[in-house]
């Protein structure tokens, strides 16, 4: 009976650490979309690059392949040079809009809009538990803080899935969260004229707002340094006044 007895706690102890173990896995899962979500490498850039290559990274967990996924370009900015690389088993279709006012471009006045890579079979689809990574290379980067890609899967019984959330106050861990690469400003100047008017004023109101930051940092540390001066100064007057 003893023993009878002692099983039967481990048995009630082992289910009860399943059923844990198994919560815990439903709640990490959902609380980390990017497990069966589009991620962007790198996820930061450097403005006025003439070139990036990034790598969308899909990965699945659902049930069913993946059997095309898309990279939606957003309207602005619009990049003059944009290539993708091929990916065997997966057929690259590349499309474009035209332009409203005609830039150089590497196709004259039409800008690419999306790049899709669409699986030539089930064999190459993204099955369970699988990654794929797509790449491109896009130039020159703009003078711009972000740029929001729009990803979109589809799956081999249909349903189609859109990554294109960004954080908001009201929501800063969006379900599919969009594609972002985030841009920073120049370590060395740029050289007068190599940029287009529209960038040089972009870029002339972000180092405005760098240099007010600075200008407030400085302002704070002066205003700090006179109220201990003015603090020692006040304590020094009742030491000596105690004194007399």
């Amino acid at each position: 009976m003893h023993r009878l007895g002692v099983h039967c706690r481990i048995e009630r102890a082992l289910r009860r650490c399943a059923v844990g173990a198994l919560a815990l896995a439903i709640v990490t899962l959902s609380a980390s979309p990017a497990w069966a979500g589009v991620t962007i490498a790198p996820e930061s850039a450097q403005q006025g690059e003439p070139s990036v290559d990034l790598s969308f990274r899909v990965s699945n967990v659902e049930p069913v392949s993946v059997t095309r996924f898309q990279v939606v370009f957003p309207r602005s900015p619009v990049f003059a040079s944009v290539f993708a690389r091929a990916v065997p088993g997966w057929t690259t279709t590349v499309g474009t809009r035209l332009l409203g006012r005609p830039i150089p471009t590497d196709v004259g006045s039409d800008a690419v809009s999306e790049i899709s890579w669409t699986a030539n079979g089930p064999d190459s689809a993204i099955k369970t538990g699988a990654f794929e990574s797509f790449e491109i290379m896009v130039g020159p980067l703009p003078y711009t803080t972000q740029i929001v890609f729009t990803a979109v899967e589809t799956f081999a019984n249909g349903d189609v899935v859109h990554w294109n959330e960004t954080k908001t106050q009201d929501d800063p861990e969006p379900g599919v969260p969009a594609p972002l690469l985030q841009l920073t400003p120049p370590t060395a100047p740029v050289a007068p004229g190599a940029l287009s008017g529209a960038e040089v004023e972009a870029n002339a109101r972000l180092q405005s707002q760098l240099d007010s930051a600075h200008t407030t940092a400085v302002l704070g540390l002066v205003v700090g340094a006179l109220g201990l001066i003015v603090g020692g100064v006040a304590l020094g007057s009742r030491r000596r006044r105690r004194r007399q």
